[in-house]
């Protein structure tokens, strides 16, 4: 399940890209700080309300995961790459999702609450 939710949330979020209706501003932020990281330049952002200079993104929000993207993003360096990379992370949800119902939850329910994380619309909607 969790494979065919990959495809399908990629497939969505690339055409939902390509047509112009993703969300700007948060895509083109974390863009612009992997591909300056591909360029030498480590997590480098312009693009803050508060500060309009070449800064570390890592003041404005301390996430090391974007190194994690680097190797991926230098394979194929576009925003497609993320929204890619973002559904695969909320696809490996449903591995603890699963254990966790198959621990504390009857034989059988496991996989229904995989089905339900993965069919969760708030889920859909962040991816």
């Amino acid at each position: 399940m969790a494979a065919a939710y990959f495809v399908l949330y990629s497939a969505l979020a690339i055409l939902r890209h390509r047509s112009y209706h993703s969300f700007g501003f948060d895509l083109a932020v974390y863009d612009q700080v992997v591909w300056n990281t591909t360029q030498g330049r480590a997590l480098e952002s312009t693009m803050t309300q508060t500060i309009a200079v070449p800064h570390s993104q890592l003041g404005d929000h301390f996430s090391p995961i974007y190194l994690a993207m680097v190797p991926f993003y230098l394979l194929y360096p576009h925003p497609e790459t993320l929204l890619v990379l973002e559904t695969f992370a909320l696809a490996l949800g449903a591995w603890p999702v699963y254990l966790l119902a198959r621990l504390k939850l009857p034989p059988g329910y496991a996989v229904l609450w995989v089905l339900v994380y993965l069919l969760f619309i708030p889920l859909a909607y962040v991816n």
